[in-house]
């Protein structure tokens, strides 16, 4: 999976302590996915370490190649 990462996303991921490797494993093993009303989609999954990662993809979401991330978040 090629992603794509600039701007916001990246300083969430700073502020957050979310690694590109906790994004693609999220997106990898995600549980949950919806469409959100700005017409993205947000996917929850595991990052490394287990805890529960929300990631943001900009339409398509994974079908997209580089697939475009908007923002991230830890679920708990």
């Amino acid at each position: 999976m090629r992603l794509q990462i600039r701007g916001h996303p990246r300083q969430r991921m700073a502020q957050r302590g979310v690694t590109e490797a906790d994004i693609e494993h999220a997106l990898t093993y995600f549980q949950t996915r919806w469409q959100t009303p700005t017409g993205g989609t947000q996917y929850v999954g595991p990052g490394i370490g287990g805890r529960r990662l929300k990631v943001w993809l900009v339409p398509p979401g994974l079908d997209a190649d580089p697939v475009i991330v908007k923002s991230v978040a830890w679920a708990e």
